[in-house]
């Protein structure tokens, strides 16, 4: 995957993690997709702040700084 030019619409998403992530629109629609992977136990569903979609992702915890 390349990085896409500054000036394009998705450099944002690209620089904010969600870039070539699945997206959802419901979040039933994604804990129904989490429910069928192995690694479900791993991951989380969440609302992207960014581009507001919902994305499946894993569960780390943010450092403060």
């Amino acid at each position: 995957m390349a990085i896409p030019d500054k000036s394009s619409s998705d450099y944002l998403f690209y620089i904010s993690g969600c870039y070539g992530k699945e997206s959802f629109e419901d979040f039933n629609l994604a804990r129904k997709v989490l429910r069928t992977r192995k690694i479900a136990s791993a991951r989380q569903v969440y609302r992207c702040e960014f581009c507001g979609k919902i994305h499946i992702g894993s569960n780390q915890v943010r450092r403060k700084k």
